[in-house]
Formats: C-alpha cells, sequence, structure tokens
C-alpha cells in the first residue's frame, strides 16, 4: 500500500527477508495481463539486493476474477501463460512469479488452475521460480496440492481469509491456533516441508 501509506519500497528492510514480491500484475479474461502499476515503480534497483530471491505475483484479493475466463480454455491458457513467463524477459533480475488465484470455487475451477500451471511452468525460463498461493483451510483441498507438486517450488500459504462475509457463521479472520497450525500439518502430509 505504498500509495495510502507513503511506504516507499526504499523503506522496506531487504536484509531481514529471503524473498521479496511485487503485488500485483493483473491477468484479464482474454490473457493478457496488465502490469502497469508495478511498471510505475523502480522495482529493477531494488532487484538489486544480494540474498532476497525477487518475484512478481499475479492475481490477488479483487484483481483474480479473470483467472476463471482466462483459463477456461487451452488457447486461453497459452497465452495467459506466455504473457505470464514473459515477466522473465521483462525484468531480468526476476528469479520468480507467484499466482495468486483468490480462490478456485469448484473442480472445474481447479482443473482449469492444473492445466494453466502445467502450461506456464513449460513456459518459464530453465531456473526461474514458480510459486503457488494457496488457502489456508479446506479449499486447499481441492487443488489436489500433490498434483501440482511437482511444478510448483514453493507453496505460499494465505494464513487468513479463514471466514469473512461468505462463512455460515462468524469466526476469526486469521486464527494461529488451532485453525493455521492444523492447517500447516495436514499441508506437511501432502507436500514437503521445504516447499511450503
Amino acid at each position: 500500500s505504498i500509495y495510502g501509506r507513503g511506504y516507499s519500497l526504499e523503506q522496506i528492510p531487504v536484509h531481514l527477508l529471503t524473498h521479496l514480491t511485487i503485488a500485483f500484475v493483473i491477468p484479464n479474461a482474454d490473457g493478457t495481463i496488465c502490469s502497469e502499476e508495478i511498471e510505475k515503480l523502480n522495482i529493477e534497483e531494488l532487484f538489486n539486493t544480494t540474498g532476497v530471491q525477487h518475484g512478481i505475483s499475479i492475481g490477488g484479493w479483487g484483481t483474480s476474477k479473470h483467472f476463471v475466463s482466462a483459463t477456461s480454455n487451452e488457447g486461453l491458457r497459452f497465452n495467459l501463460a506466455l504473457n505470464c513467463a514473459n515477466l522473465f524477459r521483462c525484468f531480468a533480475k526476476l528469479d520468480y512469479i507467484e499466482i495468486d488465484w483468490e480462490y478456485p470455487e469448484d473442480s472445474r475451477q481447479a482443473e482449469d488452475m492444473f492445466l494453466f500451471i502445467h502450461e506456464l511452468r513449460k513456459q518459464i525460463p530453465s531456473g526461474k521460480g514458480l510459486n503457488l498461493c494457496v488457502p489456508c483451510d479446506k479449499r486447499s483441498d481441492l487443488l489436489e496440492l500433490k498434483r501440482l507438486e511437482s511444478f510448483i517450488d514453493l507453496f505460499i500459504v494465505m494464513g487468513y481469509d479463514l471466514s469473512g462475509f461468505w462463512s455460515p457463521r462468524s469466526g476469526f479472520h486469521s486464527a494461529l491456533h488451532p485453525c493455521i497450525s492444523s492447517h500447516l500439518l495436514h499441508l506437511l502430509e501432502i507436500v514437503p516441508g521445504d516447499k511450503i
């Protein structure tokens, strides 16, 4: 939230981080992407920091809605994957891209996500990473993470949105115990710990 808070990239304590992800590139329904917000930032200078993995996140809350259309058929999926992979050509020091689809709602969307991730992995240059944000509750079961594991370098656990306007009952938005901790134990049964 650099605009509202007046917090500049230069103020980030990069020396304390292992990963620095710039958000968001927005997917469009036709498989193109909109990166104009991050292009306004001087991220190439920020990406000069050594000892930190640098990435760009695609999607996000409120900007994920077009993933559904953009992954609904083979041609659109290919187009979206190609445009996402092109970020590595636009930003030479980019180490990984991160898919933040909040959230696939049914098995059809989960399958389209799998097919998109499969295609995207083929498009990404060798040696570059692909990370995936996953919900921190039973919604992650829909994604069949075991199937995705061979394509994903790091699963980013979203420890929030555990309850909200969509919930049948009130509850904590991001409760560490037991919600997140029990879910992490569940994830460890599915994917290796060094990928979480």
